[in-house]
């Protein structure tokens, strides 16, 4: 069987870390920073760093660092530094220094822009919110999109792991009419390091009304489905906007803007949004809503959710995200990041298209212990409090033994139509590359 591995191309990208400047010309890099104030020496949260030529972006973590994983760079070419009221800043890459902070200058604000929260009693939080909600459903990207991404899921009972999955992969939007709605955004798994085959866990299996022993399928697309929702029939969605009431809760001032918090509910959602005065854009939703699907029940339930967003060229993204819930003594975690998005001209015939969403969901494993040692990214955005208890050193014997093999399934090797449709998705992820 064909197996190829990202640590080839990830060995070769780590070896920038190394070097003070990038010096290369058409090749791959990785770019290592943080976005400041060059005024405070503070870090600029979520700060987009953009390759405006390949029409690539990433944004900084919460601290104003950030790993932007290039494919094919041209040394002269330029990447772009912004933040609002921030002077936008562009850097040469071949002078680009690793590990450098880069600071970027407060662009001057009018004085006459009006602090909603000095007067709150003026402010009208609905129709605040529903420029807030035209905006972001005009300026979406509602065409194929691609991003470079990782997630992780995990299970404890009795706050003992039960399950451990994580993968890097993509993340494919891809528009489908034919399809359901939340179908046509995906998760495709590319290398995976797996716990998943303890008796307790496997039991789960039997909610989906097949043998137990069979296991339970990949929540991989659980945020971006979660997303799906939102955006069609939640907070999100236009025609949704008179079944939600909202209350300004609070504000906030970042990095010389302000953010409002404002309070929504409705029968199904409530939670808060975090939205930028100045421009509309929204910063994160945390919410908990009653219609979450789960995996392991087979169901749709009650969860607790964050979506953190990222804007390139005014376009929003999912930058992270995570959802979790409790139900009779399962905790169940999953947890999702964007590395590198990129948009994408991406046409599936149905058949494909079946493919992407059975695959999404089921499968097929391929653990490399060189990938992971070199090439794992930190979960920045992560909330999750029990993941200390997972010994990811300790686990290593079930990831080595757990591949090769597809996820659910009642045998641990590969069938032949098996290995066609995983020779159809390696040859679709060279499209994305």
């Amino acid at each position: 069987m064909k197996i190829r591995f990202l640590f080839v191309l990830f060995s070769l990208a780590f070896m920038f870390f190394v070097c003070r400047k990038v010096t290369f010309g058409q090749t791959e890099v990785i770019l290592k920073g943080r976005v400041i104030d060059a005024e405070t020496g503070e870090g600029l949260p979520f700060a987009t760093i953009a390759y405006p030529n390949k029409n690539l972006g990433i944004a900084s973590n919460q601290d104003g660092y950030f790993q932007f994983y290039i494919p094919s760079a041209d040394s002269s070419d330029a990447i772009e530094l912004s933040f609002l009221g921030f002077k936008k800043r562009s850097i040469i890459i071949s002078e680009f220094e690793q590990g450098k902070a880069y600071g970027l200058s407060v662009e001057a604000k009018n004085l006459a822009s009006v602090n909603v929260v000095a007067k709150a009693k003026k402010f009208k939080v609905k129709s605040f919110m529903r420029r807030v909600i035209k905006d972001f459903n005009a300026k979406k990207n509602s065409d194929s999109h691609i991003a470079y991404a990782q997630y992780r899921e995990m299970a404890f009972q009795g706050n003992e792991p039960i399950m451990y999955i994580e993968s890097v992969g993509y993340s494919v939007y891809v528009k489908n009419k034919q399809w359901a709605t939340y179908a046509n955004y995906n998760f495709i798994n590319e290398q995976t390091r797996a716990f998943a085959d303890s008796p307790t866990w496997f039991a789960y299996g039997s909610n989906l009304g097949g043998v137990v022993n069979n296991g339970v399928q990949s929540s991989g697309g659980s945020v971006l489905r979660t997303y799906r929702v939102l955006e069609t029939r939640g907070l999100l969605a236009e025609n949704r906007f008179n079944k939600y009431r909202f209350k300004l809760d609070s504000s906030y001032t970042e990095s010389n803007n302000e953010v409002l918090v404002i309070q929504f509910n409705s029968g199904n959602d409530k939670g808060k949004l975090f939205v930028n005065s100045d421009n509309y854009q929204i910063q994160k939703i945390v919410y908990s809503s009653n219609y979450i699907w789960s995996h392991p029940f087979h169901q749709n339930l009650g969860a607790d959710i964050l979506l953190g967003f990222n804007y390139i060229n005014g376009v929003p993204y999912i930058k992270f995200g995570s959802v979790e819930y409790t139900k009779n003594g399962l905790n169940h975690i999953t947890e999702f990041q964007t590395i590198l998005q990129k948009d994408a001209q991406l046409s599936l015939n149905n058949n494909l298209f079946g493919l992407v969403n059975s695959y999404s969901i089921n499968p097929i494993v391929i653990y490399s212990e060189d990938f992971w040692n070199q090439a794992a990214f930190p979960f920045d955005q992560s909330t999750c409090i029990l993941c200390s208890k997972v010994d990811l050193e300790k686990l290593k014997p079930s990831f080595r033994n757990f591949t090769n093999r597809q996820l659910v399934s009642p045998s641990n090797r590969l069938t032949e139509k098996q290995l066609q449709d995983h020779q159809s998705i390696l040859a679709l992820i060279d499209q994305f590359k």
